[in-house]
C-alpha cells in the first residue's frame, strides 16, 4: 500500500472535499506496440499515444481547482501480466505536483479479467481507507480501455471479473466504462462482461482507431463534472454527450 502512513496520502487532503476516485484499467498487451494514425494524422505506436493520453488527463485535471483537489487516481495495466502501475493517490501530489503519470510499455498477452479483479480489490482497500479517514467520496469512475479481447472469455477468471463488476455496480460503489478502441476491439465481449449489471451504472462503447486523446478527454471531463457535484444517476450522464463526437 502506498501513501504516507499507508493511508494513500489521504491524510494530506482537505477533509471537506469529497474524493473522486478514478481507476484506469489499461490494455498494454503486444498489440499496443503497433502503429496507428492518431487524431492529428500522425502514424505512432498505440502505447505512445496511451502515454500521451495519461499526460493529457493529468494536464486537464491539474488545470481545474476542484478536480485537482478532489481526484484520486490509480492505474492497473494488463499486458503479459497484471501490474499496479499507480496505487490510489491524490492526483495533485502524485502527478500534478509530483513525478507525473507512469510511463507504460507494451508486450505479452491480454489478462484483462485478472486486471479487473486486481483493480477492484485495490479500490475496495482504498475505499475503506477513505471511510476510516472520515472523508466523503463519490462513486468511483472505472475506465477499462482495450484494443482487442481478453485472453479468457469463460472460466474462473472471466466469472471472477463479471462477479466483481456486478457486485461493485449493484452496491453503487462504481460507474464502469468499458471502452474498445479501434476496429479490432471486441465490443460484444465488453457487453457480455457487464450483462448482469444495472444499466445506469455501466457504459460500453467504441472509439475510432487512434482516438486515445478523446478517451482521456472524456475521462477528465467526467472526473471534473463529478468533482463539482455532477449527477451520478447514470454513467451515460458523463459519457453520452461526448462519445458520439469522439467517433
Amino acid at each position: 500500500m502506498s501513501g504516507k502512513n499507508g493511508d494513500y496520502g489521504l491524510g494530506e487532503v482537505p477533509p471537506q472535499i469529497k474524493r473522486v476516485p478514478n481507476l484506469f484499467l489499461l490494455d498494454t498487451s503486444g498489440s499496443m506496440r503497433k502503429e496507428t494514425t492518431d487524431s492529428q494524422g500522425q502514424k505512432r505506436r498505440k502505447i505512445d499515444q496511451l502515454n500521451d493520453g495519461l499526460e493529457l488527463f493529468n494536464d486537464e485535471i491539474g488545470g481545474d481547482f476542484e478536480a485537482r483537489e478532489g481526484v484520486d487516481v490509480s492505474v492497473v495495466t494488463f499486458g503479459g501480466g497484471v501490474n499496479a502501475e499507480q496505487e490510489f493517490q491524490p492526483i495533485k501530489t502524485a502527478w500534478v505536483e509530483g513525478s507525473g503519470p507512469p510511463k507504460l510499455s507494451a508486450g505479452g498477452m491480454t489478462p484483462m479479467c485478472e486486471a479487473i479483479v486486481k483493480g477492484l480489490e485495490n479500490l475496495n482497500a482504498y475505499k475503506d481507507s477513505v471511510d476510516q479517514n472520515n472523508l466523503g467520496r463519490h462513486r468511483a469512475l472505472v475506465w477499462l480501455l482495450t484494443d482487442g479481447r481478453p485472453d479468457n472469455t469463460s472460466g474462473s477468471d472471466w466469472d471472477a471479473a463479471q462477479q466483481s463488476i456486478e457486485s461493485f455496480t449493484q452496491n453503487e460503489t462504481i460507474l464502469f466504462f468499458g471502452v474498445g478502441i479501434g476496429d479490432e476491439a471486441d465490443i460484444a465481449t465488453l457487453n457480455d462482461l457487464v450483462a448482469g449489471c444495472p444499466d445506469n451504472a455501466t457504459d460500453v462503447f467504441q472509439l475510432e482507431e487512434g482516438k486515445f486523446d478523446k478517451f482521456f478527454e472524456l475521462a477528465s471531463n467526467s472526473a471534473t463534472q463529478a468533482s463539482k457535484g455532477g449527477s451520478e444517476d447514470s454513467a451515460s450522464d458523463y459519457s453520452q454527450k461526448n462519445k458520439d463526437s469522439s467517433n
